[in-house]
């Protein structure tokens, strides 16, 4: 079974507007960049075959729910 990369899971990403070629280019360097770098870490994931246990990832996103850590709460809390 061959083994897909990551880019083959996501969906077609539609053309820019061609009225903002400046935000447009930008934003395809961003797109690249996040596409090369989840492409090693897929590549990684499937070499090692290591994943985060998910009661870990479960864990940690229920305290972080818990915990409101929104810029708006720290603010108010004189944090930030």
């Amino acid at each position: 079974m061959p083994v897909l990369t990551y880019r083959e899971f996501m969906p077609p990403i539609p053309p820019p507007v061609p009225e903002a070629s400046d935000s447009n280019a930008s934003q395809a360097m961003l797109r690249e960049e996040f596409h090369r770098i989840a492409d090693e870490r897929y590549a990684r994931l499937v070499a090692t075959g290591k994943t985060i246990p998910w009661e870990s990832v479960r864990d940690r996103l229920l305290r972080f729910c818990a915990a409101d850590s929104s810029p708006s709460a720290k603010r108010e809390e004189g944090r930030l």
